[in-house]
């Protein structure tokens, strides 16, 4: 199996801590319907503050830099098998939410049982 994961930061969003949450949620159910018969997850977090990014192990002056420095921020990590979901599976989602992909990369298992 290839892993790989993607990450992706949307920072054109209200104030309102609930409202933000709802957006990733709705981010969220719409990555895993348009993916639920294939092997990926999705983490997701509002970050609200720069302790929050730092507390992601995100670089705080790139975030800071690719934002503006508009907070809050959504900040998701995606992590598939390539073999069963390619670029073109997540386009539309990214599409539709105008995500921007923040970071990306591949690793190969070697675990047999992976």
């Amino acid at each position: 199996m290839s892993l790989a994961a993607r990450e992706y930061l949307l920072w054109d969003l209200c104030s309102d801590p609930v409202e933000v949450q709802k957006r990733l949620w709705e981010i969220r159910e719409a990555l895993e319907e348009s993916l639920k018969e294939k092997r990926a997850s999705c983490f997701g977090r509002a970050l609200f503050s720069k302790d929050d990014i730092e507390d992601e192990a995100l670089d705080v002056d790139e975030v800071v830099s690719i934002t503006g420095g508009k907070l809050p921020v959504i900040f998701l990590n995606v992590t598939f098998d390539k073999g069963d979901v390619t670029a073109q599976d997540l386009a539309a989602w990214e599409a539709r939410f105008a995500l921007y992909l923040f970071g990306e990369g591949t690793e190969e298992s070697t675990n047999a049982c992976a």
